[in-house]
């Protein structure tokens, strides 16, 4: 028995679901990210889930949307409009190097 006949054998009882699908609190495409805390905030954020119920990502993510607009509109100062769409197509690019270097 081939590799590839022992692998259809394992795997036929796993039934596939419809790609149209999604959880039902799918929010679209997402992109995980790993943050160190200080052990006051991640406790902080746990009393806050257990006191309000609220997810401690939604906390995370309002913070964080509102710590980033902020740098983008001061940041977005230092640059005219054709320099900004440089440093945007860069950053979406991934380059490895800020605008200066």
């Amino acid at each position: 028995m081939s590799e590839r006949d022992r692998l259809r054998q394992r795997f036929a009882g796993v039934k596939r679901q419809p790609a149209t699908k999604r959880r039902p609190d799918y929010k679209g495409r997402r992109v995980q990210m790993s943050v160190r805390l200080p052990p006051d905030v991640a406790e902080g954020l746990e009393i806050l889930k257990f006191a309000t119920g609220v997810e401690k990502n939604d906390l995370v993510v309002a913070a964080i949307r509102d710590a980033v607009n902020r740098r983008l509109a001061d940041a977005r100062g230092n640059f005219d409009d054709a320099d900004w769409e440089v440093v945007v197509r860069c950053a979406r690019a991934g380059a490895p190097e800020k605008p200066g270097d």
